[in-house]
């Protein structure tokens, strides 16, 4: 359907004034919550295609989540929806004074594709509880969630109320060109610029959810074990593409009033390569793999393994990881300058029947170690 006929249809269907009920809003949400479950397995099989998650990642940061707001959403729908008494100003007091929650109408929703199901479903969640009509534009970075998205969609509501609209460029940009309510967009910062841009041309409010630099603080009092895990937990989720994944480590040099860090020898490697930025860089699928430095290497795989503290990581072992983090489709080893680190990449080329690239990948500088 072209844009404009289907914004015409989503003005005609909000200024209807069906979903100002709150029954009906309700009804809405349930079925979203029976199209979710019924997509369940399709969903799990479209991550896993797209962006290789397993089963359970998929659950705990997509699915999981979607269906807890969902249901929290629908709880409280009818309170959040409610007048809400407030203070008359002295000038007006024979009056009494409230706020009005109201729906903005028409609202366009644009997903990213690092987390497509939750970061297109949790806007929706709340678009569909405050009254309003929307426009899902997936991402097109991840098809086949995409398709099972816009399938989902198409099946619960009618194309008025809710519609998925699938493509690039340039279906984003006749998106764009629409006068839209509201605006909710998820992505990179000169897309958001752009977003904001025409927006404007139209006075229409807006949220965007941007990426940023986040710091992860290591003060005297940590355990350096306890918190080398948790950031490597947090910086590979995902393959670290969190908008909140710690991108640097702003760490304690000395103890306070003489107290020493907790140290733990064998972990403490982990700590330099994400104090530089452990960089994320487009693998052989599009989407971003851990790099690790050369010389940490064995240290974080020893942590994602579960290894004991004084053993050594293998080629063999590191491969086994990889693969069982899905990782395995291309790696990259940064600051592997010496001829001992180039010959373990090349076997772990090898090893993993993929390429992997070594070298300094922040001066450009690398090398493919052929399988």
């Amino acid at each position: 359907m072209q844009t404009e006929a289907l914004m015409e249809k989503q003005r005609s269907f909000f200024d209807s004034g069906k979903t100002l009920d709150i029954s009906f809003r309700v009804r809405a949400l349930d079925r979203l919550e029976q199209s979710l479950l019924a997509c369940e397995d399709r969903l799990y099989a479209a991550l896993r295609k797209d962006l290789g998650k397993s089963r359970a990642e998929a659950y705990m940061c997509e699915i999981g989540l979607t269906l807890s707001e969902l249901r929290y959403m629908k709880k409280h729908v009818r309170s959040f929806s409610r007048s809400r008494r407030v203070r008359t100003p002295l000038a007006q007091f024979h009056a009494k004074s409230f706020t009005v929650q109201e729906p903005y109408g028409v609202v366009l929703i644009m997903s990213p594709w690092n987390y497509p199901v939750l970061l297109t479903l949790e806007p929706l969640i709340g678009a569909i509880a405050a009254g309003n009509c929307c426009v899902i534009k997936p991402s097109a970075y991840a098809p086949a969630t995409s398709s099972v998205l816009t399938r989902m969609l198409s099946e619960a509501y009618e194309e008025g109320y809710v519609a998925a609209v699938e493509g690039g460029r340039r279906e984003n940009e006749h998106l764009l060109e629409q006068k839209f309510d509201y605006i909710f967009f998820t992505g990179g910062v000169k897309v958001g610029k752009l977003v904001m841009e025409k927006a404007s041309v139209h006075l229409t409010p807006v949220t965007l959810e941007l990426g940023g630099k986040s710091p992860c603080i290591i003060d005297h009092t940590a355990d350096l074990r306890t918190a080398a895990r948790r950031l490597v937990f947090g910086k590979y989720l995902n393959c670290g593409q969190t908008c909140v994944a710690p991108d640097y480590v702003l760490a304690e040099a000395d103890g306070s009033a003489g107290r020493p860090m907790k140290a733990h020898a064998p972990h403490e490697p982990v700590i330099p390569p994400l104090a530089n930025q452990t960089i994320l860089v487009a693998g052989a699928s599009g989407f971003g793999q851990p790099v690790a430095e050369a010389a940490h290497r064995p240290a974080l795989y020893a942590l994602l393994a579960g290894l004991p503290e004084t053993a050594a990581v293998t080629p063999e072992a590191e491969a086994a990881v990889l693969r069982a983090e899905g990782l395995q489709n291309r790696v990259y080893v940064n600051q592997a300058e010496t001829a001992e680190a180039l010959e373990s990449a090349a076997a772990l080329a090898k090893l993993l029947d993929c390429p992997v690239l070594a070298g300094s990948l922040r001066r450009g500088e690398y090398q493919q170690c052929s399988r």
